[in-house]
């Protein structure tokens, strides 16, 4: 499916956005010039933050679940320079998050657990139930989604395909 398709379909619905967009979003809502020295960021770039902040932006509901926000928390390096603001930043995004508990006895039956590890079968198993879009840009994670007939926008294809321009982001 097409990235319009996908927009029309879903854009000003529920959201889910994977751990290393959320940093990228987290990241340049501080400081947009910052996400290149960012060292979880280094492929990233300002197009790429806008890409996904407009789409954040969009959203009614965004989802995230404690593994997002531990694995988000882990990357945010305290020896960094910016962690304090960082974190700052952090706390008053996800105040607007709604954070949702999956069972772990449910996620360690899941097909796909062993392959994706416990935070991204978290995503995929909460995406089925709240048929939420789903931003990222972990591959493996992209095709269990597809699998599955979940939406998904997943960065690295879509910058290829769609190349920002109509989304008119600048």
């Amino acid at each position: 499916m097409s990235i319009e398709e996908v927009i029309k379909k879903q854009i000003g619905k529920k959201l889910i956005i994977d751990t290393n967009l959320l940093i990228l979003l987290i990241v340049g809502r501080y400081n947009i010039n910052l996400i290149s020295g960012h060292k979880k960021l280094g492929r990233y770039d300002k197009h790429d933050y806008n890409f996904v902040n407009f789409i954040a932006g969009k959203a009614k509901v965004i989802y995230l679940t404690p593994g997002i926000i531990s694995e988000v928390t882990n990357h945010l390096n305290p020896s960094d320079k910016n962690y304090s603001n960082y974190f700052r930043k952090l706390i008053s995004i996800l105040e607007f998050f709604q954070e949702e508990y999956k069972n772990k006895n449910v996620i360690l039956k899941l097909s796909f657990f062993p392959k994706l590890g416990y935070t991204d079968s978290t995503i995929i198993d909460l995406s089925i139930q709240e048929k939420c879009l789903v931003l990222t840009d972990d591959r493996e994670m992209v095709l269990e989604l597809r699998k599955n007939k979940i939406y998904e926008l997943y960065l690295t294809e879509k910058k290829q395909e769609y190349l920002y321009s109509k989304l008119k982001l600048n």
